[in-house]
């Protein structure tokens, strides 16, 4: 038995022997085709769908800075409806750093119409949509008017966030909406993100940072 074992590898390397240089050939060409074949199709594949993927995440770039710019826009216009009114945010300024409590100050020129009512609401940039309104309905004296804001979110970590401050007219039942919720929070504690009121008409508004 041993004896035919010894036999079958003595034939089994004098075959390969015989043959190795078409064994290193077929060999080579495997070993190539396998590199030709993921040179030619698997890597440019990877690069494709990566390529995908970058032109997917810029076009969600583009499209969240087109909503930004037309909700911008729509402010603008909407503001326009009261062409004889200017109410500014004076202080803080876009961009300034600013305390967990703040005073907001402004100016108003012009004339109010009767059932419009001024409020600042705020937007943590961390969760967009969501507005907080602040202390109390604002009444404007000498073309001034001011309110003290708190600059949070819903964590416990402000520090260098974004927040958009601004200032808005409500029709009467917005503004008395917004007076009831700040009611609410006094009697609860809690004071909820809400949704902007349909009526509402953004006259101003900056973008500052917790410090």
């Amino acid at each position: 038995m041993v004896t035919g074992f010894s036999a079958i590898i003595t034939t089994a390397l004098s075959f390969v022997n015989k043959y190795w240089i078409l064994i290193s050939i077929l060999a080579a060409t495997f070993g190539a085709s396998w590199y030709l074949a993921n040179e030619i199709l698997v890597k440019p594949r990877d690069f494709l769908i990566e390529q995908q993927r970058i032109e997917i995440a810029g076009l969600k770039e583009k499209v969240q800075d087109q909503d930004l710019v037309i909700e911008k826009i729509d402010y603008n216009n909407r503001s326009r409806l009261l062409p004889n009114l200017s109410i500014k945010i004076i202080n803080p300024k876009n961009g300034d750093k600013v305390s967990v409590s703040t005073i907001i100050r402004g100016t108003f020129l012009g004339e109010l119409q009767k059932e419009w009512y001024m409020w600042v609401i705020i937007n943590p940039r961390t969760v967009p949509g969501l507005w907080w309104p602040q202390a109390k309905r604002i009444e404007p004296m000498n073309e001034q008017w001011s309110v003290q804001a708190w600059v949070v979110d819903t964590s416990f970590f402000h520090i260098n966030k974004e927040f958009d401050i601004a200032i808005v007219l409500v029709n009467k039942t917005d503004d008395q909406y917004y007076s009831d919720y700040m009611k609410k929070g006094v009697d609860t504690g809690e004071y909820p993100g809400i949704l902007l009121p349909d009526s509402a008409i953004i006259m101003d508004m900056v973008t500052v940072t917790k410090k």
